[in-house]
């Protein structure tokens, strides 16, 4: 069982990762001479004005709980279900070392905006991969104090975003 542990501490051990995870989109182009940019552009049925909810189910039929002392959303699902990218971009942070959101997944998507992907049981991409809209990413865990649910987020420009404007009528695939 993961234990959400939220207290200032937390937030801003979040936050700093994001800033970095931000700037790291620089370096990584520069690196990999363009082939991030490619990889988004493709053009595919993965359009980026086209998100989809992480869990498979309209916005209407999802359990979603708003964290009060969180910038994101729970939304509450079976232990195991599968977690989905909302769109296509790069994974810049696999791993659960912040404390209070157990495995954590952060992918950054084209025009500086990143999901977050917390509580999860078990992470299925890496630092760096590359992952298509719809895409298995994790599994839902535990949260330890609210059962079964997965914590999201969407960040632009590093500020916190409300989720429900970034998907058209509110659905999923």
């Amino acid at each position: 069982n993961l234990t959400i542990i939220s207290d200032d501490a937390d937030m801003r051990q979040l936050d700093i990762l994001l800033q970095r995870a931000t700037t790291q989109r620089a370096e990584i182009e520069k690196r990999e001479q363009g082939n991030f940019d490619l990889a988004l552009h493709e053009k595919d049925s993965d359009t980026l004005d086209s998100y989809i909810w992480p869990l498979k189910s309209s916005a209407t039929e999802l359990d979603i709980r708003h964290q009060k002392s969180r910038n994101g959303l729970l939304i509450v699902a079976e232990q195991g279900t599968p977690v989905l990218a909302i769109n296509k971009g790069r994974v810049v942070y696999s791993g659960a070392g912040i404390r209070g959101f157990g495995n954590l997944i952060i992918v950054e998507h084209e025009g500086e905006l990143l999901s977050v992907y917390g509580n999860n049981d078990n992470n299925g991409v890496a630092e760096g991969d590359l992952v298509r809209k719809g895409q298995p990413i994790a599994t839902v865990g535990d949260t330890g104090q609210e059962g079964a649910g997965l914590y999201f987020e969407i960040r632009f420009q590093g500020e916190v975003e409300d989720p429900y404007l970034y998907f058209a009528d509110n659905s999923a695939v």
